[in-house]
């Protein structure tokens, strides 16, 4: 007799799917059921947990030996670091002109995720020129071709779909000054407390996962994770930008890792 074929199905595709091979493909953290039916009348399932990546801390930067020699400073008038009561911080310095930032030498695999967290403070003082742009993007993306190191001009800016990326204010209108954009692969446009424009300082997280989707976490809240892979490669890197004339948009605390770290209930 010729054996039965065998049908497998899960009882949630967010969480993982199978192929027709009984290979589970996870898409987030949780608990799913897979379910094999052979016949049309025998079946049997079993209950998987799918846990995150493990993380492991690449960077942590807090700023205090200034600029040191992993990052590649960018923009006219350039970063420099500002000396707060609460610790030195990056001072993206672009003007109404040119953008001014850093971005990390290093090129870190992507294959088990990747994620990157600042703590800034973005205060809004007029609509135009005044902005912070985090952006996780492939590691052959920056080179002497792609990047004005005097003007911060990416060309990758005209390709949002090729990075993971997060930008407030999203535009230059009133109604933008309380959305932030986050890009990977399509857009979202999201809304954020207006404390965040009154310079609080805030915790932005964005989020590359196995599979390639982008997140984005506010304070340790998850707000959105868009539903496209975006093709990174194998290996990225962090990039950091402002314009931030008659203000003072500022970074602290960084940390980039390797993998999904816990803290954030991507749901």
């Amino acid at each position: 007799a010729e054996p039965l074929a065998v049908r497998w199905t899960t009882n949630d595709a967010a969480v993982a799917t199978v192929d027709s091979l009984g290979t589970v493909h996870p898409r987030r953290e949780g608990r799913v059921r897979v379910i094999a039916t052979a016949g049309g009348w025998r079946t049997d399932s079993a209950e998987v947990t799918i846990e995150p990546a493990a993380a492991r801390t690449e960077v942590l930067e807090d700023w205090r030996n200034g600029i040191t020699d992993r990052w590649v400073v960018f923009g006219d008038p350039q970063p420099f670091i500002a000396q707060l009561d609460r610790g030195p911080a990056l001072a993206p310095n672009g003007d109404s002109t040119y953008l001014s930032g850093v971005y990390l030498r290093r090129r870190l695999p992507t294959s088990n995720g990747l994620g990157v967290e600042v703590e800034a403070s973005i205060p809004l003082t007029r609509l135009e020129w005044q902005n912070l742009h985090v952006m996780l993007l492939s590691g052959d993306a920056l080179n002497r071709d792609t990047l004005d190191l005097r003007t911060g001009r990416l060309a990758l800016l005209d390709e949002p779909w090729r990075v993971c990326s997060v930008l407030y204010p999203a535009g230059e209108s009133e109604r933008e000054r309380g959305l932030v954009l986050l890009e990977g692969g399509i857009q979202s446009f999201l809304r954020m407390p207006s404390s965040i424009a009154a310079g609080r300082w805030t915790r932005i997280r964005l989020q590359v996962f196995p599979d390639g989707r982008c997140g984005l976490a506010v304070d340790g809240q998850a707000r959105a994770v868009l539903d496209r892979r975006v093709p990174l490669g194998d290996s990225a890197t962090v990039l950091i930008h402002s314009y931030s004339h008659r203000t003072r948009i500022l970074v602290r605390r960084l940390l980039v890792w390797t993998g999904v770290r816990p803290g954030v209930d991507w749901g």
